[in-house]
């Protein structure tokens, strides 16, 4: 068994295709959930500029037409070569949006909570995305590295400087190890489920099997007084013998008495 996350067996993967892409449109309708409420905000009270509202209304568009899309994919190739998209894009912009952020402020005061945002979505990147352990520890590094860097540019505004840095470093290596360790758990749960499923299925297989060849006569049988034949189920009457090897395993050999 396979304890590793993202690297179950290709017919354990297909088993699980639908609820992996079920978790990809909740994740996507989530993901539209907070720029549709910056767009309405801005636009019912005017606190943004327009260009501002009409950015995150495209956010929104842009994250319904890819839930569309999630909603058509038939396999799960699909589903994992989309996933690396919607991840390759949900970071720069991520990345951008933080820039911006902390472009605008004269003292980057929010550190503890830019971390918090930023376990989550390392956290989503190991249990949410259908990658290959590999392809998540790859593509969680890079982005914590991105960020690290994005820090470091601005460390004259980080709280602590250096030792700010460092501690989010340690913290995203902490937080790496946790998603690892809990998508392990949930695949090792998910292959045991579905061991399970097939001895059950291989088990109710034989039984069937065995059940199709166990053919058993019970009850009374309508014979004819004169001719010895038996009268099926259709009202047709056959020889006793053909009945008799129809509904037993009996065979019938012939010989003459003495």
């Amino acid at each position: 068994m396979n304890l590793f996350p993202g690297s179950l067996p290709p017919d354990t993967r297909e088993y699980y295709f639908s609820a992996d892409k079920r978790t990809m449109v909740r994740l996507l309708i989530v993901g539209s959930a907070l720029p549709l409420f910056l767009a309405l905000f801005g636009l019912v009270t005017g606190f943004d500029p327009l260009y501002v509202v009409l950015y995150n209304f495209g956010i929104v568009f842009l994250v319904g037409l890819a839930t569309f899309v999630a909603h058509r994919i038939t396999s799960y190739r699909t589903l994992d070569r989309f996933s690396w998209v919607i991840f390759l894009v949900m970071i720069p912009v991520f990345l951008y949006l933080r820039y911006t952020g902390m472009m605008d402020d004269q003292r980057h005061d929010t550190l503890a909570v830019d971390l918090l945002l930023d376990f989550v979505i390392i956290y989503i990147g190991y249990t949410a995305f259908p990658f290959s352990p590999v392809e998540k520890i790859i593509g969680t590094t890079l982005f914590a590295i991105s960020l690290l860097t994005l820090y470091s540019n601005f460390i004259h505004v980080i709280p602590n400087g250096v030792a700010g840095i460092t501690t989010a470093g340690i913290a995203y290596l902490v937080v790496s190890l946790m998603g690892f360790a809990s998508t392990s758990m949930i695949n090792r749960s998910r292959a045991e489920a579905f061991e399970a499923l097939q001895r059950e299925k291989s088990v109710n297989k034989d039984l069937s099997d065995a059940l199709d060849r166990v053919k058993m006569l019970s009850g009374m049988l309508p014979i004819c007084s004169s001719c010895k034949k038996v009268r099926d189920d259709q009202g047709y009457y056959q020889q006793i013998e053909q009945y008799i090897t129809e509904h037993s395993e009996a065979e019938f050999t012939h010989s003459i008495c003495p």
